[in-house]
């Protein structure tokens, strides 16, 4: 997998843990497969001229962040952006780097709906120590390019432009995608450094791990052809 998201976003974009929160002992880290059926409860439907529309009800951005003895997870509750279908003409073959079922994707995210699983953490990660939601309430995500490295119009390298604390930055991760009958369905899952992104918070006592896992998620599930 190529360097980093996020969030997205994409973002893309998130750490966990600090010293003035409680740390989780005896606690083992949530896996993302076990959240994957509450990241996102409202279909995504593909609208005029190929478009589907973003929203904090029907795209989720989470994230796990670690530290030694346990684990914090958290996410943003509102964004906005679209994802536009590529659209072939009849007969057409396309190129073996433009076989991707979608063509881009826009996306930005309101850092003011950050939440976590512990109140105190949550206001320490909208402070100065880490994501500044007063003076940059705004995280940004634009693709400038979709590949499929495995030849899978379903299996897809994403790379994209990431806006984050005032910075720009470049950042590929793979995502999954399934379209039926209208619907869409995206998942992608990857680890970013937070010092990538202008994160470098450390604790005075203790330490915080420097990766943190991401989930991005657009729409229900579609479940597989029988």
């Amino acid at each position: 997998m190529r360097r980093s998201f996020a969030l997205v976003a994409m973002s893309l974009w998130v750490v966990t843990g600090c010293d003035s929160t409680p740390t989780s002992t005896n606690k083992p880290l949530p896996t993302l497969a076990e959240k994957s059926d509450t990241l996102a409860g409202t279909s995504a439907g593909v609208g005029p001229g190929g478009i589907i529309k973003l929203t904090g009800e029907n795209t989720k951005v989470k994230f796990v962040g670690t530290k030694p003895g346990g684990s914090h997870t958290g996410g943003f509750g509102s964004l906005t952006g679209e994802i536009a279908v590529r659209k072939h003409s009849p007969g057409a073959t396309p190129k073996e780097d433009e076989r991707g079922a979608i063509d881009s994707i826009k996306v930005e995210i309101d850092a003011t709906s950050l939440t976590s699983d512990n109140p105190a953490l949550t206001n320490h990660l909208k402070g100065d120590d880490f994501f500044k939601v007063q003076k940059h309430p705004k995280i940004a995500f634009t693709t400038t390019k979709i590949q499929t490295p495995t030849g899978k119009p379903e299996e897809l390298l994403i790379t994209g432009e990431l806006e984050i604390l005032g910075e720009k930055k470049q950042i590929s991760f793979p995502a999954k995608i399934a379209m039926d009958r209208g619907l869409f369905h995206m998942k992608a899952e990857f680890k970013l450094n937070r010092h990538e992104i202008g994160i470098t918070y450390q604790p005075k006592q203790g330490s915080i791990d420097d990766e943190v896992s991401i989930t991005v998620e657009v729409g229900n599930e579609i479940p597989a052809a029988k």
